[in-house]
């Protein structure tokens, strides 16, 4: 072999050497993303899915969210109980699940030992979240009732060195253990939607501000109540959503319970709907409206039938008779009302009526 072709058979060599080694490159970077892809399967699984994609589509909850909480909760151990007792894969509560959830998800009657099974335990923790979160509308304060309960979530919500109007401010929430909770979901659900996509749930239909400031005017002028007020009770209680129902069963745009409607509306207006036509926008409203002329004739000031509506116009009474709560017997002390969530309620509706007197000057 002369020179040329020792050169020759040399660069060919190395060119295929080199071939060799890019492919080789390659098959190490591709695996290596596998094995990081299957390492990654591994610490974020999506176990039970069957029963995730039935209950989150049925409470209308992101399923990467569940999965986030089941995590957290018990690492996906179907048997786990914590120091408190909480059971199974979504640690819930034997009290919990015997008093607020069973009756409400069709298993009345099955004693607390069904929460070892995965079904009814994703159904009963499913629930419960969705049932905080439609309640506060935000993804932290939902967490935050699921790990530490309603009454301090209301508590804190109602202590303005830890909540804005926003919500609460998570790194001021007292509970180093919920401040802790909230943070591992929130982690755990960003990294189930990276790893499999963010699921974009279908909005609830919502009634446009326009009209149902149109609403607002109708029946404030017949009831004498001014429809910015109106705008933000609506606001406050329903977000302009119809078919909100509370956990306390209240329903509609201005979240109206039953017996409010049979004794203090139907009645008083002889109407022939029944409780279930207040899914209805313009009808709630109007029931709503005539409810706040009622309070209206029985109380003085927005402050006070804000009040009333939150808590009942007994309690209004009983604050304005006591000097702790009001200094003349005519004005409340907002800051000294006893039911934190009343108090959070009056404040936030003032906050509403201001901006809606902004936005629909005389």
């Amino acid at each position: 072999m002369n020179e040329s072709q020792k050169r020759h058979s040399f660069w060919r060599t190395a060119e295929i050497v080199l071939i060799l080694l890019l492919i080789a490159v390659l098959l190490f970077i591709a695996g290596s993303e596998s094995i990081r892809e299957l390492m990654d399967s591994l610490l974020y699984p999506r176990l039970y899915r069957e029963y995730v994609e039935e209950y989150a589509a049925r409470y209308r909850v992101e399923k990467n969210m569940v999965y986030a909480i089941i995590k957290a909760e018990s690492g996906f151990c179907q048997t786990a109980v914590s120091t408190s007792g909480a059971v199974g894969l979504m640690q819930i509560l034997p009290d919990t699940y015997l008093s607020d959830i069973r009756e409400n998800i069709g298993l009345e009657g099955e004693p607390a030992s069904v929460l070892f099974e995965a079904e009814e335990n994703i159904h009963a923790g499913t629930y419960y979240f969705a049932r905080w979160y439609d309640y506060f509308g935000t993804t932290v304060e939902a967490l935050a009732a699921y790990n530490a309960g309603f009454g301090n979530v209301q508590k804190w919500l109602a202590d303005e060195s830890l909540s804005t109007t926003s919500g609460l401010i998570v790194e001021k929430i007292p509970f180093e253990e919920t401040r802790s909770y909230i943070g591992r979901v929130l982690e755990y659900k960003e990294k189930y939607d990276a790893l499999y996509g963010k699921e974009e749930l279908p909005e609830k239909e919502t009634i446009s501000e326009a009209l149902c400031y149109e609403w607002a005017a109708k029946y404030g002028e017949t009831y004498q109540i001014d429809p910015r007020f109106v705008m933000a009770i609506v606001k406050a209680e329903s977000s302009f959503i119809p078919s909100s129902v509370s956990v306390s069963g209240a329903v509609g745009m201005m979240q109206i319970m039953r017996p409010t409607y049979e004794t203090d509306i139907k009645a008083n207006l002889g109407l022939e709907e029944e409780f279930e036509d207040l899914f209805d926008a313009e009808f709630n409203v109007k029931c709503g409206t005539y409810y706040l002329h009622w309070l209206d004739e029985r109380l003085d000031g927005y402050e006070q039938l804000a009040a009333a509506y939150n808590g009942g116009i007994g309690y209004v009474r009983e604050w304005l008779a006591d000097p702790a709560y009001s200094a003349d017997g005519k004005t409340l002390i907002i800051e000294n009302i006893p039911l934190d969530q009343t108090k959070r309620y009056v404040r936030k509706v003032m906050t509403f009526y201001e901006e809606y007197l902004a936005r629909y000057p005389d």
